[in-house]
């Protein structure tokens, strides 16, 4: 279901819906799409993400969101030009696209299959070479020694 750019507050009767796009709404309150598995809430007024820990696939794109500590069984999460600096319990994500946000560290990423570090200021990202794909395209990453396993690497202006 597609509510992008609409005025709808009122989503309790929705029932078991798969797939919700809510981009570009008021919605704050989150508590009745816990179960939702594939939800899009990019360029929303959202902050406490806490009841979505169980979604499957989660965009959180453009959004003020800064904690994110309770998505770590999600599958696929989209961070892109958030203000996120801590993704230290997303180690285990298959798809985390951290486009333009704040993380420095992805230490602890080394098991994420899909990374997309794109518009960051990680510099180090010598324990990441068992991913599948990663995108380094404009940043300052200079050894990508570690790379050697790596399916597709993505290196544009870096």
């Amino acid at each position: 279901m597609d509510l992008n750019r609409t005025q709808v507050s009122d989503l309790s009767a929705l029932g078991n819906i798969h797939t919700l796009n809510l981009s570009n709404t008021k919605v704050t309150d989150l508590s009745a799409f816990r179960n939702v598995p594939n939800l899009n809430l990019s360029n929303t007024y959202v902050i406490d993400i806490s009841p979505l820990k169980n979604v499957y696939a989660l965009d959180l794109s453009y959004t003020k969101v800064t904690e994110v500590s309770t998505l770590g069984k999600v599958h696929t999460l989209n961070l892109t030009n958030t203000n996120v600096t801590d993704v230290s319990e997303l180690g285990n994500l298959h798809n985390l696209n951290l486009n333009g946000s704040k993380v420095t560290d992805v230490s602890m990423l080394k098991n994420v299959h899909t990374l997309n570090l794109s518009r960051t200021k990680v510099t180090d990202v010598s324990s990441l070479g068992n991913l599948h794909t990663l995108d380094l395209s404009w940043t300052k990453v200079i050894d990508i020694s570690a790379f050697s396993n790596v399916n597709a690497l993505y290196l544009n202006d870096t």
